[in-house]
């Protein structure tokens, strides 16, 4: 792995970092699709789930006291069943197109999350934080991003947003724990290089220090204003790039 890979793998963990500490999600969102097209999709939304579990694990002992439970449960136990088909996928199709599948899931979940403006109640409905919860699971496996689906769910439940950001830190410590634990016991990622590691701990770290001094001072909407554009920009690179090897 050359140096300019190595400072590029730091910088995309690092902003995902800052933004999800700022607005509660983006570090997957951005960094899952930029180092699938550093790394390949196999090591890249490896990786991606590392960075995941570290930085929501950091990121829950500041939200700890506004997490919602009730959902927090019912979106893991769907995520779990969501997990599994996204094994198969990563074990038995070939990198080129599985590069492809995560940067057009990407895209679509991103589209999908933006474009959707409906209004309904506030109240706890099992059957859709389920669904969100296991397409979770699934994007998590695959693409390295938990995000969309829940948040496609929060707009349908009007889900205040501090409640909604901090009970996405254990829940995305939850799914991508899963995530990697189904990858490591299937042997992906045995010849990771260690330095992969050690800079995305870095840029991980860093992000959210700068995240902790920003946070009170940037709007939580420009943010994921950023880290959306971002992400689409690394999806589309990724699709591109899964389209030439093929």
């Amino acid at each position: 792995m050359t140096f300019i890979i190595a400072t590029a793998v730091a910088f995309a963990v690092m902003i995902g970092a800052l933004l999800q500490r700022v607005s509660g999600t983006g570090l997957a969102l951005v960094s899952a699709p930029l180092l699938t097209l550093l790394l390949g999709p196999t090591t890249g939304v490896l990786v991606a789930n590392v960075c995941s579990v570290c930085g929501a694990a950091l990121m829950f002992t500041r939200v700890r006291r506004d997490v919602e439970w009730l959902r927090y449960r019912a979106l893991a136990l769907a995520s779990i069943v969501g997990v599994v088909p996204g094994s198969l996928l990563v074990a038995t199709v070939p990198e080129g197109w599985l590069a492809l599948i995560v940067g057009i899931s990407v895209l679509a979940a991103l589209t999908a999350t933006l474009i959707t403006r409906v209004e309904a109640s506030k109240e706890y409905h099992r059957v859709p934080v389920l669904a969100a919860g296991f397409l979770s699971g699934l994007m998590s496996t695959t693409a390295g991003i938990a995000a969309p689906p829940v948040t496609i769910y929060a707009i349908y439940s009007r889900w205040l947003q501090q409640s909604f950001a901090a009970t996405l830190q254990p829940f995305f410590f939850t799914v991508a724990a899963l995530s990697l634990s189904t990858k490591v016991s299937a042997g992906v990622g045995a010849q990771l290089d260690w330095r992969v590691g050690v800079y995305g701990a870095l840029g991980l770290l860093v992000g959210v220090m700068i995240g902790g001094v920003l946070a009170g001072r940037i709007n939580p909407t420009q943010a994921r204003i950023v880290a959306v554009t971002l992400a689409y920009l690394g999806a589309a690179a990724t699709v591109v790039h899964a389209l030439i090897i093929l």
